[in-house]
């Protein structure tokens, strides 16, 4: 799982020893683990960084950290929450050609987020939450102006959409927002 705020899931001080860390941990050979941490690093920008101070890095450079560390335990499915949060403009769209790139691979991807349109490249079908009911809908409605879905009678209360892309091999993602 790659947390909203990567700064609480990082917890070595170089970039290497960060993605490293759950690899040691599964106590897997020096040489995979190196493997491992360079093909991962590379996925998401950040070959060369390998010696680089975590507290050196940008918010869109820990997110991409956070998720090499998640990809080098080479995981079935990697759950994402909120990715977008605390990224500018440049860093939003990075985040979107790695979570292409790793659907494209065939990763299995869970998104929550609340900025739908961020991620519509990545969906098929999209689905609607509201108090414990989902609701189906097609991308034309779920892409459209927010118009209530259901007669809403606490209209500030959490909603979330969600949507679904089953497109790749084994591949679902799931988004969600307000």
């Amino acid at each position: 799982m790659v947390f909203q705020d990567p700064e609480t899931q990082i917890l070595c001080s170089t970039v290497e020893d960060e993605v490293a860390f759950g690899l040691q941990n599964l106590r897997l050979p020096g040489w995979q683990v190196r493997e491992r941490v360079k093909g991962a690093l590379g996925s998401v920008g950040l070959a060369g960084y390998e010696k680089r101070s975590v507290e050196e890095m940008s918010a869109g450079e820990l997110r991409r950290l956070a998720i090499a560390s998640v990809l080098s335990m080479r995981p079935a499915l990697t759950l994402f929450d909120e990715p977008s949060a605390q990224l500018d403009t440049p860093g939003k769209e990075r985040l979107v050609e790695i979570l292409e790139t790793l659907k494209g691979r065939g990763h299995a991807l869970i998104i929550a987020d609340h900025e739908i349109n961020l991620f519509k490249s990545l969906a098929d079908r999209f689905y609607f939450m509201n108090r414990g009911r989902i609701r189906d809908l097609d991308r034309e409605t779920a892409l459209a102006p927010r118009k209530p879905l259901w007669d809403d009678p606490y209209p500030l209360v959490w909603r979330s959409e969600v949507y679904v892309s089953r497109e790749g091999p084994g591949c679902l993602c799931l988004a969600v927002s307000i």
